[in-house]
């Protein structure tokens, strides 16, 4: 039943996202978006209607989630998300009647969080649930970690390079720092040279650029590969865990919901109870590409270790 309410909410946000997307995209197509002549605008006026309606609802869903679980809402960085694409896409009606175009670049971006706002509800199947689980956590875990990495190499070489530039007067072949640094985020977008003909360059350049290219493509991108390849694999061992983690966090965030109406204590049943153990060979799947010297001790303590983060968690809501 739960799961049936979770993909009706999953619905309507897809409803929500389509009305959106024409209202916007439709829109941009128009000398004059204030104008609705024919029924393709006409169209456009009542999906912006709906629009503004879904968008009153989920700000009144936030605001009550705001008043339930004020001192840990502001700890989710999730929820900053969910307010920047919603207040970015209100401020767009202000700005359509003050007739300036920097309302599309606020819509561009509104639209853009809210497009990413429908991977709350990945869970709906474990599939998806556990893909975007694991993007998340190589973004905020490996992605984050190798950008550092990648801002200290960059900067460095820059700096050396457009000195050593300026020292042999060919400073002009970059017109300015900020084009030498896209040109050096281009190296690790795109695995393509700064430059194409190191014919120009002195013997100094030609060694940074080659040793820029070495530390980027050889070693940064592999090393990320190998982070990536573990993250993976990590949660692969972990898949069912974390999907019944996720059914139960979600399973809270309804009951609590301003329009829940506790259907587990209506659509309760009794069940056999299962020991630890059991738990522990149907929740880590894939277990014989575990560690082979692993002992069931070792699994139960895994199971237990995740499980109080999860209850510590739904500890400090309610407290």
């Amino acid at each position: 039943m739960f799961l049936i309410h979770f993909s009706l909410q999953a619905i309507c946000y897809t409803i929500f996202l389509a009305l959106l997307s024409y209202a916007l995209i439709y829109g941009a197509t128009r000398e004059d978006p204030k104008k609705y002549d024919g029924s393709a605008d006409n169209f456009r006026l009542f999906c912006e209607i709906l629009s503004i309606i879904f968008l009153m609802i989920y700000i009144l869903e936030e605001m009550c989630q705001v008043v339930r679980e004020f001192e840990v809402y502001y700890k989710d960085p999730y929820n900053y998300f969910d307010w920047i694409g919603l207040i970015l896409t209100l401020l767009v009606i202000p700005l359509r009647f003050a007739d300036v175009s920097e309302q599309w670049s606020v819509a561009s971006l509104g639209y853009l969080f809210n497009f990413l706002r429908i991977f709350k509800f990945s869970c709906v199947t474990r599939t998806t649930g556990l893909y975007t689980k694991t993007l998340a956590k190589i973004i905020y875990r490996d992605i984050s970690r190798f950008l550092v990495v990648f801002v200290i190499v960059c900067l460095g070489f820059c700096g050396a390079m457009f000195m050593a530039l300026t020292a042999t007067g060919m400073e002009d072949i970059f017109s300015n720092y900020g084009t030498l640094m896209l040109a050096a985020v281009r190296v690790l977008a795109e695995q393509q040279p700064v430059e194409e003909d190191y014919g120009k360059f002195n013997w100094l350049t030609i060694l940074i650029l080659l040793g820029y290219m070495a530390m980027v493509i050889v070693i940064l991108l592999n090393v990320l590969i190998a982070q990536l390849s573990f993250t993976y694999s990590e949660a692969k061992n972990n898949a069912k865990l974390q999907y019944a983690i996720d059914r139960m966090s979600i399973i809270t965030r309804l009951e609590q919901s301003t329009f829940g109406v506790n259907l587990r204590v209506k659509y309760y049943e009794n069940g056999a109870r299962v020991s630890e153990t059991d738990l522990v060979k149907e929740m880590l799947e894939y277990s014989e590409e575990r560690h082979p010297w692993e002992s069931m001790e070792e699994k139960l303590t895994l199971v237990r270790d995740l499980m109080r983060k999860v209850i510590r968690k739904v500890s400090d809501k309610f407290d």
